[in-house]
């Protein structure tokens, strides 16, 4: 019986050769593990299975082989009513950064104007799970609490989009160097390195760290990957995502660049989408270099992204880029701010950040910018409206 929420064909080169497999909401790992011994012939066969499976216990997750017998065991689990959905893991390559000359950038206090970012420190803990991180750097050295790999490299590799975006998301009020571009000043940062030697990542990977932050006590993460296909959202990681922000964790993505479909994991459902504007002249317009939502995988807020962003680079640096992840750091940062300004988590937090955001006549298009361009709350005069 096959239970995979896609048809594998188109997928293979993008496949792990594991499949994400979500448990119904009351069933747990053990309660897998005495069915899986109760259909296997031999004690051997049952050890040989489970040392192939990745357990995500408090998100209801295995992670199996996509073997004819996994395969097989899942179909008859699906059967007994044990298992909600499967889908195939995915490998997703690294997006690297394109620099563009430093005077080229937007100016910094220009962008933190443009989503009504003040002089609120947002101190909530947030993660950001990206490539490797410069923990050294003086913009933000001193929001650094604690850095986890969960790849086969340090988290000191492959530094550059890392350090980039946690610069966007809790970079210093006043910089080293130039103006403020970072939004969250006082938050509390936990990195996780979540891109191997190969700059490639996983489904699995992102939700042993999505789970390692919400164990942490994170109330958002920002999850530094962009698939290159657009296809449908996958059940299984929807599902851990869903459980995830129901425990009180909103993860935050880009919605991909180009003109295409919201790309993973974006395009989940339970995953806050950003999409990206070119910010000019104090001005917002749309771009083609944006993802366009549907109603099946919409975007949710949008925020500048275009044409570059100044931030923080590794050894005490500083570099011009844009894309929509960058779009995607600021509304982390701005998520960080309603979570101290309002003790808001999980939905009610989503629900802060979607309803505050503003339809800018030059830019609203729901396709491209969802509910509008995020905002922070205003710290004065109690002015702040949810929606």
């Amino acid at each position: 019986m096959n239970i995979l929420d896609v048809d594998p064909t188109g997928y293979e080169s993008e496949t792990t050769g594991r499949v994400l497999v979500a448990l119904n909401g009351d069933v747990r790992p053990k309660d897998i593990r005495q069915f899986v011994a109760q259909n296997l012939k031999s004690r051997r066969q049952l050890e040989s299975f489970l040392l192939q499976v990745d357990v995500l216990d408090d998100l209801g997750l295995l992670v199996l082989p996509q073997t004819a017998a996994a395969t097989d065991l899942a179909g008859a689990a699906f059967a007994k009513g044990l298992i909600e959905a499967a889908s195939l893991e995915m490998r997703i390559p690294g997006s690297p950064l394109v620099d563009v000359p430093l005077e080229e950038a937007i100016p910094g206090t220009s962008i933190l104007e443009a989503i009504g970012v003040g002089d609120m420190p947002g101190k909530v803990k947030i993660a950001i799970l990206d490539s490797g991180i410069d923990i050294r750097h003086v913009d933000y050295q001193e929001r650094i609490w604690d850095v986890r790999t969960f790849t086969n490299v340090s988290p000191f590799h492959h530094l550059g989009h890392g350090t980039a975006m946690t610069g966007l998301v809790c970079g210093a009020r006043v910089p080293a160097e130039g103006q403020r571009y970072g939004v969250a000043h006082g938050a509390t940062v936990i990195f996780g390195c979540i891109y191997d030697d190969a700059f490639d990542t996983t489904d699995a990977i992102i939700l042993q760290a999505l789970r390692w932050a919400m164990r942490q006590n994170a109330v958002v993460a920002y999850v530094g990957v962009e698939s290159l296909t657009r296809k449908p959202f996958r059940a299984a990681f929807e599902i851990a995502a869903r459980r995830l922000l129901r425990k009180g964790l909103v993860i935050v993505a880009a919605a991909g660049n180009g003109a295409g479909p919201v790309v993973h994991p974006g395009n989940c459902p339970s995953v806050l989408a950003v999409g990206g504007l070119l910010h000019i002249d104090g001005q917002f317009k749309q771009t083609d270099n944006s993802a366009v939502g549907k109603e099946t995988d919409p975007i949710d807020v949008a925020a500048p992204g275009f044409p570059a962003i100044r931030s923080s680079a590794p050894q005490n640096g500083y570099r011009a880029s844009g894309g929509t992840s960058h779009a995607a750091a600021l509304v982390t940062g701005v998520a960080a701010l309603w979570a101290e300004r309002c003790h808001l988590r999980g939905k009610d937090l989503w629900h802060a950040v979607t309803g505050s955001a503003v339809r800018t006549p030059n830019a609203y298009a729901p396709k491209k910018v969802g509910c509008g361009v995020a905002r922070a709350p205003q710290c004065a005069r109690g002015r702040d409206r949810l929606w």
